[in-house]
């Protein structure tokens, strides 16, 4: 572990969790509000042919791409989940069956919950995480999501010579959207030790009265 003691690294790494669940909830809400507009205007085919709408539509796709290629980021000068899962490999021995099973309550460890939750990060009965398992989960979360990523690093942060007509749907965006959840649940999982039941909660409040008000003022 170097010069940094296990309570510097855990202390590193739920700072960095922190940041990265910023990103990955305004993710999944930014998706759950595109989906809600998207209702809105297919029940009322009056505005479907609108160039308002697919600057909306463009804008949310751009941002989205761009956060779900963020994540993935492996550059060490991010904070992303592949800069977390890469820092964690090299320390492999800062997370511990022991700890991890500590902090689940008792009936938890009884029932050999806590154990089961640990070796899906350290391989059945593993004493630390297995780096090479923590390795797998980013390169399948990283080859699902590679269309979105190639598409950025062509045409979103910059533009490329060559035209595609490979351009990702919303379906596999909503899609790369999820594992790029599902990574960060687990990691929330083998270092703070919770799960996010749902990652799109309902906003607390009626954010689509919006659509009930005139948007043009009347001419007096």
């Amino acid at each position: 572990m170097g010069c940094e003691t296990r309570e510097d690294l855990l202390k590193k790494w739920k700072a960095d969790l922190e940041r990265i669940k910023t990103e990955v909830l305004d993710l999944h809400r930014n998706r759950k509000i595109c989906r809600k507009v998207d209702e809105v205007v297919s029940a009322n085919p009056r505005i479907k042919a609108n160039p308002l709408l697919r600057w909306m539509a463009e804008g949310y796709a751009a941002s989205a791409c761009l956060a779900v290629r963020r994540l993935l980021d492996a550059d060490p000068r991010s904070v992303s989940l592949a800069t977390l899962i890469d820092d964690i490999r090299k320390n492999p021995g800062a997370i511990t069956r022991e700890h991890f099973v500590a902090a689940y309550p008792d009936w938890m460890q009884r029932h050999g919950h806590a154990d089961r939750a640990f070796d899906q990060f350290a391989g059945e009965g593993g004493a630390i995480v297995d780096p090479e398992i923590l390795k797998r989960k980013l390169a399948e979360t990283r080859e699902r999501c590679q269309q979105i990523r190639d598409y950025v690093n062509k045409f979103v942060a910059h533009t490329h010579r060559t035209k595609t007509d490979r351009v990702p749907t919303f379906k596999k965006l909503h899609e790369a959207v999820d594992f790029v959840g599902a990574l960060f649940n687990e990691l929330h999982v083998l270092i703070d030790g919770s799960v996010f039941a749902c990652l799109e909660p309902e906003p607390q409040y009626n954010w689509r009265w919006i659509f009930e008000e005139p948007w043009v003022a009347p001419r007096r």
